[in-house]
C-alpha cells in the first residue's frame, strides 16, 4: 500500500492558518472520528454528500459555476448556450397537472434546444443538474452519438439527429430521473438547466489516431487547498493515478459486491505522463479552485476543439466541472486521503470565513 503522506511532507498545509469557507466546515461531526477508523474516508465523504447547505449547490450547478469561472478568467470549454429551463407553473414535475400540460412544456423545451444545436457539427450538451452521464450527449458530424461508440451510456443510439437530441434533453429537463440516491443533497437542489459547449478531442499525436477520441481528463482532489491525488482518465477508462509531484501509478478498476466501483492503485508499477502535458498547470488550476475548501475535486479536460486543426499548439486546459464529494472509490488510497482530510480538523489550525464565491440561482420564468 502506498505510504500515507503527512501534512508536513504534503507541502506544509498549515504554514499559515488555513481559511476555510464556513459552509464547508464539518468539524462538529468530523472530530468525533478516529484516524484509525478503517471506514474514515467513506464516513467523511458521506458527511459532505448529506450536507444541507444551499450555498453548496452553486458548485454543482453547471450554469452558475461556468459563469463564475468565466468571470474569474478560468478557461472552460467554449460555451454556445446555457440557461435554465423552469416551468413557471411548477417546481420540477407536478404529476397532478394534465398530460396536455406536460406535452406542451416538453415541446416548447425541445424547440428551444433545437434552435441552439441544429446547425452545430460538433457539440456536447449537458443537463446542468444531473451527474453520472445522465442528460449528456456528445455529437460528431451533426448526428453521430459518440457515447454509443464508447458504450458509455446504456442503450445509447449510434445516430441522433438534432431533433431527436432536443426531444431527449427536453424530456430529461422536465422529468428528471429520481434514482440518484447516492448523489449529494446539494446536487438534488440545483434547478434544471442546459449547457451546450464545444466538443473536446485529443490532439494529433500518437495515441489519438482520430478525432472520435475524447480529450484526456484529470480529476484532481485537493485536500486543505493542496492537490493530492488525480484520477487520469479518458472515455470512461482510467489510465492511472497521479500524485502532486507528477508521479503516476498504474490502476485496476473493479466493483464491490454491491455494484459500486473502485480504483485500486499499484504500489510500484509506474505510468508515464505524455511529454506534451503541462502537469504543473493542472495542479495550479486545481489548487486555485480548491482554495478555502477542506476537500474538493476539479475536473480538467486537456485537448483541442473538434472544430479546429487538432494541432498540438491548439492544446487547451479547460475546467469541465467540479465536485463536492468523491463519486469514486479509491480503494487502497482511501485511508490516506481520509486521514489527511481529518487531520486538518484535528489540528484545528484554521479559521472559518464567509463563502464569497457562491451566488444564488438566477430567477427565470420562461418555457
Amino acid at each position: 500500500m502506498l505510504a500515507f503522506v503527512s501534512l508536513f511532507a504534503f507541502g506544509g498545509v498549515f504554514a499559515e492558518q488555513f481559511q476555510l469557507f464556513e459552509d464547508y466546515n464539518i468539524s462538529q461531526t468530523a472530530q468525533q472520528l478516529s484516524l484509525e477508523d478503517p471506514d474514515l474516508y467513506n464516513k467523511l465523504n458521506a458527511m459532505r454528500r448529506e450536507m444541507t447547505r444551499s450555498s453548496l449547490s452553486f458548485y454543482l450547478d453547471k450554469i452558475r459555476m461556468k459563469t463564475h469561472l468565466q468571470a474569474l478568467g478560468v478557461d472552460i470549454p467554449t460555451v454556445y448556450f446555457m440557461d435554465n429551463f423552469i416551468d413557471p407553473n411548477e417546481k420540477w414535475m407536478n404529476v397532478w397537472l394534465p398530460l396536455e400540460h406536460h406535452g406542451k412544456v416538453v415541446r416548447n423545451y425541445a424547440a428551444r434546444i433545437l434552435e441552439q444545436i441544429k446547425s452545430r457539427r460538433h457539440y456536447v450538451a449537458k443537463v446542468s443538474h444531473l451527474s453520472y452521464g445522465d442528460g449528456v450527449v456528445v455529437i460528431k458530424d451533426f448526428d453521430k452519438n459518440l457515447l454509443a461508440d464508447y458504450a458509455l451510456m446504456d442503450g445509447a443510439r449510434a445516430s441522433m439527429p438534432a431533433a431527436e437530441v432536443a426531444l431527449s434533453l427536453a424530456n430529461i429537463l422536465h422529468f428528471p430521473p429520481t434514482y440518484q440516491t447516492h448523489e449529494s443533497w446539494a446536487l438534488l437542489n440545483v434547478p434544471p438547466g442546459l449547457v451546450v459547449e464545444e466538443r473536446m478531442t485529443g490532439p494529433a499525436v500518437p495515441g489519438f489516431d482520430n478525432d472520435d477520441g475524447p480529450a484526456m481528463e484529470f480529476k484532481t482532489f485537493t485536500i486543505w487547498g493542496k492537490a493530492y491525488l488525480t484520477i487520469w482518465c479518458q472515455a470512461g477508462q482510467i489510465h492511472g493515478m497521479i500524485f502532486r509531484n507528477g508521479t503516476a501509478r498504474a490502476t485496476v478498476a473493479g466493483q464491490h459486491v454491491n455494484g459500486t466501483g473502485f480504483v485500486h492503485t499499484s504500489d510500484t508499477e509506474e505510468r508515464t505522463l505524455p511529454e506534451w502535458l503541462d502537469w504543473p498547470r493542472i495542479v495550479a488550476i486545481a489548487e486555485r479552485l480548491g482554495a478555502h475548501k477542506d476537500m474538493f475535486r476539479t475536473d480538467v479536460f486537456v485537448g483541442v476543439s473538434a472544430d479546429g486543426s487538432r494541432a498540438l499548439d491548439q492544446l487547451k486546459y479547460v475546467v469541465s466541472e467540479v465536485e463536492l464529494h468523491s463519486t469514486y472509490g479509491l480503494a487502497n488510497l482511501e485511508q490516506g486521503v481520509g486521514r489527511l482530510w481529518l487531520q486538518g480538523y484535528l489540528d484545528q489550525d484554521y479559521v472559518t470565513i464567509p463563502n464569497h464565491e457562491a451566488t444564488p440561482p438566477a430567477v427565470h420564468a420562461e418555457l
